[in-house]
């Protein structure tokens, strides 16, 4: 068996780094002895206790170059058309970001439907027009005979595009979904869109159109 006098232990101190030292003072520290009960703590603060003791929060990300993401959608409308060009229905879509949020880029997914009423052949021009609240158009897609339906009805035709309508659009008059179009906290906007069709005759076609804008942004 082995035996350590006192005069070893005082060796075996003496030894020891200022930081040891300290450590083997603390655990003599009498209210280490006032433990609290944790078995009495709510699982939400139970889970408290284990995030401050995760390592993963030495790698706490700068927030305010993080980006965030939210998309916003119109309603489905259904407009028949017997006319050879006239416009579908404005559809609204208002962006709402929480407080403090500012704009990086938008982007508008325009998804529309042609579905034949006539045993017609169609040919079809589509332009996709957006525009800040009850302010001018801006035109974004815009392409001729882009739809086309055989001579049958209910024959139907999809198109969808996507378009660069925030702070980063090349044209600075398509930057219509920007700060500056937003307003109040949280800051809160409205933007219109609607598609202008041509037809190669007055032939009824029906149409389904609606609208998605992405929005990313980040926090101030």
């Amino acid at each position: 068996m082995l035996t350590i006098t006192g005069g070893d232990v005082a060796v075996l101190l003496s030894r020891l780094s200022a930081e040891r030292a300290l450590y083997l003072n603390n655990l003599n520290n009498a209210q280490l002895l006032n433990v609290p009960n944790l078995s009495t703590l709510t699982a939400a603060r139970i889970a408290y206790f284990d995030n401050i003791n995760n390592a993963q929060l030495l790698n706490v990300p700068n927030v305010k170059i993080m980006e965030h993401e939210l998309g916003f959608s119109s309603i489905e409308a259904l407009d028949s058309i017997a006319v050879v060009s006239t416009d579908t229905t404005e559809l609204e879509i208002t962006v709402t970001l929480p407080s403090g949020a500012h704009i990086v880029r938008a982007y508008l997914i325009d998804l529309i439907t042609a579905m034949n009423n006539t045993a017609n052949v169609q040919t079809i021009d589509v332009a996709v027009k957006g525009r800040v609240s009850a302010g001018a158009w801006r035109t974004y897609f815009n392409q001729n005979n882009c739809m086309g339906v055989i001579p049958l009805i209910g024959a139907t035709a999809y198109l969808t595009s996507l378009q660069n309508v925030g702070p980063t659009a090349s044209v600075e008059a398509d930057r219509i979904v920007t700060d500056a179009n937003l307003s109040g906290d949280p800051p809160s906007g409205t933007f219109g869109f609607k598609c202008t069709i041509g037809q190669d005759s007055a032939d009824e076609v029906r149409y389904t159109t609606q609208y998605v804008l992405i929005v990313t942004y980040r926090m101030s």
